[in-house]
């Protein structure tokens, strides 16, 4: 979904998937895609405007579900997938010291 109010795009994205489209994807917001690539090969394009910080945890937030739907139906190596739990370690650490940061303001 690329065009329209986040709640509404989202929300049509979910019916989509029920009705059995499996690669319907909402691009958050002013991210740039390539729709001439299958969805595997796109890369999104960051947005020229900078955002705001709660925008950019949503933009996370939003990734994050997408790549743990990817995750979850993928068979990993296990090279893979032990590269990819150091990653989600490190990002959880991440996280950790943003809360504690915000915790401090």
């Amino acid at each position: 979904m690329v065009h329209g109010e986040e709640k509404s795009a989202l929300a049509l994205a979910a019916s989509l998937r029920e009705k059995g489209f499996s690669q319907v994807e909402v691009p958050y917001h002013l991210e740039s895609v390539d729709l001439g690539k299958p969805s595997m090969q796109r890369s999104a394009v960051k947005p020229s405007v900078s955002m705001s910080l709660p925008e950019r945890l949503e933009a996370l937030e939003r990734k994050a579900r997408r790549l743990r739907k990817k995750v979850s139906k993928a068979e990993l190596s296990d090279q893979t997938a032990s590269a990819m739990e150091r990653k989600a370690q490190e990002l959880a650490e991440i996280l950790d010291q943003l809360e504690s940061m915000a915790a401090l303001s």
